[in-house]
């Protein structure tokens, strides 16, 4: 599965967790950078500023948010926002926010996350 192939609620969890992802360590290197313009080249840099839009006018909390994300049920879409948000955070380095954003992800979502080798297999 790829992004062009998520619903729209799947595209705004993505983009609603790379915010998340991104504003975790209140620093957007330029190696995360490189990362998600991966990520909006994919969607189209239109749709994903359409997208942003569309997380924050439903989404008022990060309470609100997470449940937004349990919403997300297909275990296809969930591991590849996974691997995307975890190719964003290993883009630089790790910090200890990104870790906690990704490790409630994996525990939510119940995806069975094995590191090796600096590489994510979920």
């Amino acid at each position: 599965m790829e992004i062009r192939d998520f619903t729209k609620e799947e595209k705004i969890a993505l983009v609603g967790l790379i915010e998340h992802l991104l504003m975790a360590d209140k620093v957007v290197s330029f190696e995360e950078s490189e990362a998600l313009r991966n990520v909006v080249s994919e969607l189209g840099e239109h749709d994903y500023r359409t997208l942003i839009h569309d997380y924050k006018s439903i989404i008022s909390n990060m309470d609100s948010f997470k449940n937004f994300l349990m919403n997300i049920e297909r275990s296809e879409a969930r591991e590849v926002i996974y691997g995307t948000l975890f190719e964003i955070a290993e883009a630089d380095f790790f910090d200890e926010n990104e870790s906690e954003l990704l490790d409630w992800l994996a525990k939510e979502w119940n995806l069975d996350i094995n590191i090796n080798n600096d590489e994510t297999n979920v």
